[in-house]
């Protein structure tokens, strides 16, 4: 997509690629020091060049984002429970009069397993003017969304509960607004979405607060709260949380409108400026800048930090026509080629893409191509290249992969070539030569000089290069371990390692999942010599987390415990004796015992009756469900009928109680008086004279 076309989401589809179904990621070796800021494309205004950093201004009334998903397992964790999404945030900072707006297009993606995820649209808008401002409630305000105040803090929020069902690989693209509706501040969130089989686009929320400034998208400076600027970046799905990422795939893009057409960023940091949310740092996302293909090329692995680029431009001319190459590409940029010696203008020309080729039927000599950046209006950068129009230099290259690249052009290795001045001549930092097994970059050497990956040839000569791989291995493990190479501390599922590097793993706990725990009980060491999946049979342990109700005795292998959950070995048999629970006074729990094999995490449904003291002012023959007991205090299972009939009860020597009949319910502690319709008073050594005295006791 060109830079200066209007951005159709349309043509994307067609660019989708398929990907293998990712496995689950795991909470394991998760730690609050092991986070860094959201990983994507940052713009401050701040241009990274060879001589050293520029700053820049300029303004825009809408910025854009793109991403192509396809694929990944990863989850946000915040210290004590995770879920199973990302965030992706298209964030600028928005000037309105006097007053300044953090603003956030900010879709959840959320991993339902087998490849499907759901997307969950949704946008924010702070005051940022001064630490800790609020948009004022006594403003009139306009969307589908509205005001949330958290820690003091009040700002507007919007969520659509509706989700985008989707599988992958899929595109998402977003574009925030900021316009003047009715002398009021607008900003409008729009989002196309695209996959094999759907394409959908439109406005999502409509953002209207009553205050009368025309509202502007700023890049550069600072305000009272922070930096100027506007970024694309995956981050975790709330607040204080930090995203761990087991695998991940694909592709970014980042922009600003300028005359209703989008431009590239003219710089971008791969880390995030002004958001809360974090990316873990070992477990996070790679990413490197193919300029050839104007985006972001994402991964999993350790997250990147610093620039994604460093602004350039190359010049070379070739039978007739002139190829200019431009980092970032389809940013806006201008060129114009004047002639060396007499200073005259004899080509000018937009320059679109990354690199593009144009007509130059000049004469021979030495001209200078005089590159200027644009953002919007302002000139913001700007840098001379000489090139001739007969210059060249010879080049061997040798190396064990099959092919480089001259100026992005493919070459066979192990051969000379003449390359036009000046060039850039790249190897590939990895080469896979077959399942599990590679060749990884390491160095360069320029005639006995060492270099990287990239070697910039400027001057006409003749140059050897020799370029030098190491030989690695795909290593996997059933979960994610902490392990040493060569004495340095890794922490991988599943990883490349050099060659005849020797690996080290010792005792230790790794969660796996929720209420899924591996120990390993016996170290082991190892020299990497094939692709290999190390089982680490025989040397850990699989345990589950049981939890009951309320705590309960168990017995697990011969050791008793009073728990109300613990980590049990898989395959160990629980067992829970009959017991006794008090729970308060006058209620207990009657256990009835049972047992169970733990095969996984469970919440074990103890089998248990609920018993309510029962209390008589002295023993009382009674029917408890149909058995008969006689007591003056007894434990009775909750919603037990006790019934009584008529009878006389000795109370002590000559005295006797004519006890009425009575029945209730028991559903809680009870203290139970009974009627005494009459007292019999008798003579010991006579029963038969029982005088009977009317009296009546109530309970």
């Amino acid at each position: 997509m060109k830079a200066h076309q209007t951005v159709l989401l349309l043509s994307l589809a067609f660019l989708l690629i398929s990907l293998g179904v990712p496995v689950h990621a795991s909470a394991s070796s998760v730690t609050s020091q092991d986070s860094g800021n959201a990983i994507g494309m940052a713009d401050i205004g701040v241009l990274q060049t060879s001589n050293g950093n520029l700053s820049y201004t300029t303004f825009t009334n809408a910025i854009i984002g793109r991403i192509q998903f396809n694929g990944g397992d990863f989850l946000s964790y915040n210290g004590t429970s995770y879920v199973n999404q990302a965030s992706v945030q298209l964030d600028g900072v928005v000037k309105a009069g006097n007053q300044y707006f953090w603003v956030q297009n900010m879709p959840i993606i959320q991993s339902e397993g087998g490849g499907l995820y759901k997307i969950y649209l949704s946008d924010l808008v702070w005051n940022i003017t001064q630490p800790g401002s609020n948009i004022s409630t006594s403003i009139p305000i306009g969307g589908k969304g509205s005001l949330t105040t958290k820690n003091g803090v009040t700002f507007y929020e919007y969520k659509d509960n509706k989700p985008i069902i989707t599988k992958t690989p899929f595109v998402l693209q977003l574009i925030t607004s900021a316009n003047e509706t009715n002398n009021y501040m607008n900003l409008q969130f729009s989002y196309s979405f695209s996959n094999s089989s759907t394409i959908g686009i439109g406005e999502f929320d409509d953002f209207v607060l009553g205050i009368p400034q025309s509202p502007l998208f700023v890049i550069g400076g600072e305000n009272p709260s922070g930096p100027n600027g506007f970024e694309m970046v995956i981050s975790a799905s709330n607040d204080f949380s930090t995203l761990y990422v087991n695998s991940w795939n694909s592709t970014m893009w980042s922009g600003y409108s300028y005359n209703g057409e989008f431009y590239t960023m003219p710089s971008a940091m791969s880390t995030s400026f002004g958001i809360t949310g974090k990316v873990s740092q070992s477990h996070g996302i790679s990413e490197t800048w193919n300029n050839a293909m104007d985006y972001a090329v994402q991964s999993s692995g350790e997250s990147t930090n610093g620039f994604l680029w460093n602004i350039s431009t190359s010049a070379s001319y070739s039978q007739g026509k002139l190829t200019v190459y431009v980092t970032p590409g389809d940013s806006m940029w201008k060129l114009t080629v004047k002639n060396a010696q007499t200073g005259l203008e004899v080509f000018s020309s937009q320059i679109n893409g990354s690199s593009e080729s144009f007509n130059f039927n000049a004469n021979q000599g030495y001209y200078i191509a005089d590159f200027q950046m644009m953002a919007g209006p302002s000139l913001i950068y700007t840098t001379q290249v000489d090139f001739s129009t007969n210059d060249y230099a010879l080049v061997s290259v040798s190396t064990v992969v099959p092919h480089y690249y001259v100026n992005g052009i493919e070459e066979p290795s192990n051969s000379t070539v003449p390359v036009h001045l000046p060039s850039s001549i790249c190897f590939p930092k990895t080469y896979q030569i077959g399942l599990g097994e590679r060749l990884f970059f390491k160095y360069s050497l320029v005639d006995g000089v060492k270099e990287g990956n990239i070697v910039n040839i400027t001057s006409p000569g003749t140059y050897t290069i020799n370029a030098t791989y190491v030989l690695q291995y795909e290593v996997g493990f059933p979960f994610n371990v902490t392990l040493t190479v060569n004495g340095v501390t890794e922490n991988f599922k599943l990883g490349w390692i050099n060659v005849d590097s020797t690996l080290n793993i010792s005792n230790q706990t790794d969660y796996i999942s929720n209420g899924t725990r591996a120990i390993i009980t016996s170290p082991l060491s190892f020299k990497v010599e094939t692709p290999i999946n190390v089982t680490l049979q025989g040397h850990y342990i699989i345990q589950y987390l049981v939890k009951f109700p309320f705590n309960v005795t168990i017995i697990v292998d011969k050791s008793t415990y009073f728990v109300n959950s613990s980590w049990i070995t898989k395959g160990y048999t629980v067992n829970l004796p009959t017991q006794i629970i008090p729970v308060k006074d006058g209620v207990r729990y009657y256990v009835e015992p049972s047992e169970f094999q733990v095969n996984e995490p469970i919440t074990f449904p103890v089998a248990y009756v609920v018993q309510y003291l029962v209390r008589f002012p002295f023993n009382i023959t009674v029917s408890v469900n149909g058995t008969v007991m006689n007591f003056a205090q007894s434990w009775i299972n909750s919603s037990s009928i006790v019934v009584a009939s008529l009878q006389q009860i000795h109370i002590a020597k000559g005295v006797m109680y004519n006890v009425s009949s009575f029945s209730f319910v028991v559903n809680k502690p009870m203290n139970y008086t009974p009627s005494i319709r009459g007292l019999l008073l008798c003579q010991l050594d006579n029963p038969n004279s029982c005088q009977h005295k009317r009296r009546k006791l109530h309970n």
